[in-house]
């Protein structure tokens, strides 16, 4: 990404940068429960549960640190025509594994992964879409 080169997540219990939350991107609402299911399964033995924000077309500019930031819950069972993603924060990084492996058998489309960052967090969502397309795409030509 431009300004925010990747990095290797390891898989122990050091936390992602941000506040804990799962920010769903592009997910229509026949689809949300089941981000809402992986959500509780994390959830199980921590603290705090894991929030999971769902963004909307009207988001497209809203600051990822904002977004982050609100209510679980806030923008399901709407649709939104966005590109698939999902933006983890505050989460261990075993966790961040394990999420993946377990929507990998969830049988539903791919989505583009990111981790927010202190570069990425002041970015607009529409923006970080646009970067990971773009490291989508040169991976897999």
């Amino acid at each position: 990404m431009a300004d925010c080169p990747m990095q290797k997540v390891g898989n122990g219990a050091r936390k992602l940068y941000g506040p804990r939350a799962l920010l769903v991107v592009g997910f229509p609402p026949d689809e949300q429960d089941a981000m809402l299911g992986l959500a509780e399964g994390l959830s199980e033995g921590e603290a705090e549960p894991l929030p999971v924000v769902f963004a909307t077309d009207g988001d497209r500019r809203a600051k990822l640190g904002s977004l982050v930031t609100r209510a679980g819950g806030t923008g399901q069972g709407q649709g939104s025509g966005l590109r698939r993603a999902v933006i983890v924060s505050g989460i261990a990084e075993a966790e961040l594994h394990l999420l993946m492996a377990v929507y990998r058998r969830l049988d539903l489309p791919r989505p583009m992964w990111a981790t927010l960052t202190p570069t990425s967090e002041g970015w607009t969502l529409e923006r970080l879409l646009d970067e990971l397309a773009a490291e989508d795409d040169a991976v897999r030509h």
